[in-house]
Parts: structure tokens; sequence; C-alpha cells
């Protein structure tokens, strides 16, 4: 991953471990933080030499890792003019179930679809066979008035009133953090973007996730779930990303970029607010990397 984000497209003509470089050479970089270990991988700017160090990771401050380890490269943070980032911290958050308490509004009758899943069974005949369970609780799954149409038409107006009731339910039960997914909001947004709204004036700190914004395409399982992984994840890394993009201004890093799902990097204040496109981006790196 580390190679691919730095790019493999020049010809490399050294790997060095910890020879000093010239404080005036610009360098393109690759950090990518594991549960362990965070190695570092530099290219300098005209003679294609690479470095590369290595040290233990610092989950609450991946920045010092970073640092450590390209000191332990030769290199100084200040001459990065690229930095991308590839992290297993939201992967991990997932797999662990370590993120935040969620709510989820859904369109009325449909809370139970991240439940339902697709009705599909791993194992036809296995009686004991169990389902993954929901990162949501039911009683956390809350059903909204509100109905659009596969046109994006409305059929039925948002119920700001009874929203408002079920926002001060997840308010008073703890929630961290509240996904919302309405049938059809890839057509029409409007109730998910109101319902933000008053999410926002009722509860300003409690982070919001909108599956028109997460993920607007077709597909009410997929999409739904995937805002609710992004709204389980997303106050650990909003804060994690905002911190490692501060941090990295002040070191005099030129620009930061995070690896993502899908290969390519966003910045850190994108990849801070779409936690869930982060998810699985070390092994896309890697294949990246190896074509």
């Amino acid at each position: 991953m580390l190679i691919s984000a730095i790019s493999v497209n020049r010809r490399l003509n050294t790997t060095t471990w910890g020879k000093p470089m010239s404080t005036n050479t610009k360098v393109r970089a690759g950090a990518d933080a594991g549960g362990t270990f965070t190695d570092f991988v530099a290219l300098l700017e005209g003679s294609g030499e690479l470095l590369v160090g290595k040290t233990l990771s610092t989950p609450d401050d991946p920045a010092s890792a970073i640092e450590s380890a390209s000191r332990k490269a030769g290199v100084a943070i200040e001459t990065i003019d690229l930095l991308v980032y590839g992290t297993t911290i939201a992967t991990n958050t997932l797999l662990e179930r370590k993120g935040a308490k969620v709510g989820l509004l859904a369109t009325r009758g449909f809370r139970d679809l991240l439940a339902i899943q697709r009705v599909t069974r791993l194992h036809h005949f296995d009686l004991h066979w169990k389902k993954t369970p929901a990162l949501v609780a039911r009683r956390l799954r809350r059903g909204v008035l509100e109905r659009v149409l596969f046109d994006g038409s409305v059929e039925t107006p948002l119920d700001e009133a009874q929203l408002r009731d079920e926002v001060a339910f997840l308010i008073a039960e703890g929630v961290e953090s509240i996904a919302v997914s309405y049938l059809f909001s890839f057509m029409n947004p409007e109730h998910e973007r109101r319902t933000a709204e008053i999410i926002k004036e009722m509860a300003p700190d409690i982070q919001i996730s909108l599956s028109s914004e997460v993920l607007p395409k077709w597909g009410e399982f997929t999409r739904t779930s995937t805002t609710v992984v992004d709204a389980h994840l997303k106050p650990l890394l909003n804060s994690y990303f905002k911190n490692l993009s501060r941090r990295c201004t002040d070191a005099g890093v030129g620009h930061l970029q995070i690896m993502q799902s899908n290969g390519g990097a966003a910045t850190a204040l994108a990849a801070a607010e779409t936690p869930a496109r982060l998810v699985k981006s070390g092994p896309a790196g890697g294949v990246i990397a190896a074509s």
C-alpha cells in the first residue's frame, strides 16, 4: 500500500534504511499504521531514491509514530510535500465493535431492515446458524413518518414533531452518533437534510451520518448498513484525523491524504466526515501497488 501511495511508476534506484538526506530535498511519502507497527516510505524527488523506516505505533497520537518512523528513515518531516497515510483503525474498530453507540432513524415500517438484511442464509441446513447481530439495537432503531417515492416525489411529508420525539428519545438513551436512512433519499435527500438540521439544533455534539451522502445509491440494506457503519466510526475517526491533520500541518507537511477502500485517497477532513470509506483500505492499497 505504501509504494502505491507514492507511485511505483518511477524507477527506484536504491532502498536505504536511516540514511540522512538534505532538508532542501522535497519528498513524497507514505505511512501505514497497523496495530503494532507504523511503516514509513519516502521517495526523493529527482533521484528516485527510496528511504524506509519502521517504529511502534502510537494509536492515541499517530503523528508521533509518523515522526519517529520518518526520523529512522533519515527524513526531515518538514521536507514532506505529500504524505499518504493508511491505517487499520477503521477496520479494527468495526471488527471489534468499539465505535460509537449509534441510533438509527429510518422510514416508518423499515427500522428492522438492518436486522433482516438480505434474507440470505450463509449455511442453508445449519439449524444453529445465526445472523451477525446488527450494530444498532432494535430499541435504538426508530421509525420516522415520511415517505419519498422511487422518482423522488414526496408521498408523505416529514413529520417534524414526531421526528423531534424520536430524536429526543435517542438523546435520552445516550447515543453518540445518529444514522439517517430514508427510502429513496438518493433520489430526493431533502427529508434527510432537514432531519440533520433538527438533530444539530437539538444536540449539536452528536455526529450525524446521512445515507444520501454516505452511499447515495439503490439498495436499501446496503445503503442503510453502510450508513450505520459510518455513524459507528465517525466520532472516533473524526477526532483522530482532525488531530492528525493539525499535527502534520504544524510539523510542516505539505499535503496529507488518507488511503480509502476504493484504492484512492482523500483529504484528512474528507476522511473524517466519511470514515466508512476507509474500511479495508489496506488490502485495497496492496492491490493497487501490485497492479
